[in-house]
């Protein structure tokens, strides 16, 4: 009886060693993924954020004194230019 109850909590702290590797392993894998992915984020919102820009200094406004078309160079010219009326 004892010799059974001896294997057993062998196979008890075995398989309970075997669940904490398994466990570490997955930890490790969701760390990296984690990294992966906030990198892959920052890099998309980067992105984003300069198609914006680059979309917002693309675009045609009329010039204040004449009758062309101006591109915005960029956020500066909002707060420099006034109008003179």
């Amino acid at each position: 009886m004892a010799a059974l109850i001896i294997d057993q909590a062998r196979a008890a702290r075995m398989e309970a060693r075997r669940v904490r590797t398994a466990s570490l392993g997955l930890r490790v894998a969701i760390r990296r993924n984690n990294r992966g992915a906030r990198a892959k984020t920052e890099q998309a919102a980067a992105a984003a954020e300069a198609a914006r820009e680059a979309g917002r200094r693309a675009m045609r406004c009329g010039s204040p004194w004449s009758d062309l078309d101006w591109r915005r160079a960029d956020y500066e010219i909002d707060r420099t230019l006034v109008p003179l009326v």
